[in-house]
């Protein structure tokens, strides 16, 4: 089955740009640097433990494992703009 690209696909990721990387290797190893710059300076990012989620589709999951580690990093990989 074909996905259909989502109404409005643009703006949404436009509003959302500041969440992606456009040079996601370029970021390899500072991805704790990457969510203290982001998140106005989220105090002691290098200590926390940072998981990683490919194939994230609407995020629920990943939402559901940030809410029950708030201290814990998450990061999310998508490869279809318009699941995000």
């Amino acid at each position: 089955m074909r996905q259909r690209k989502p109404k409005n696909l643009d703006d949404r990721l436009t509003a959302l740009s500041h969440l992606l990387a456009d040079e996601p290797l370029s970021r390899a190893g500072r991805w704790r640097a990457l969510f203290s710059e982001r998140a106005g300076g989220l105090e002691n990012a290098e200590g926390r433990s940072l998981f990683l989620e490919i194939g994230t589709g609407k995020g629920g999951f990943l939402t559901e494992m940030a809410r029950a580690a708030p201290d814990s990093l998450f990061l999310g990989v998508e490869g279809r703009d318009g699941v995000m």
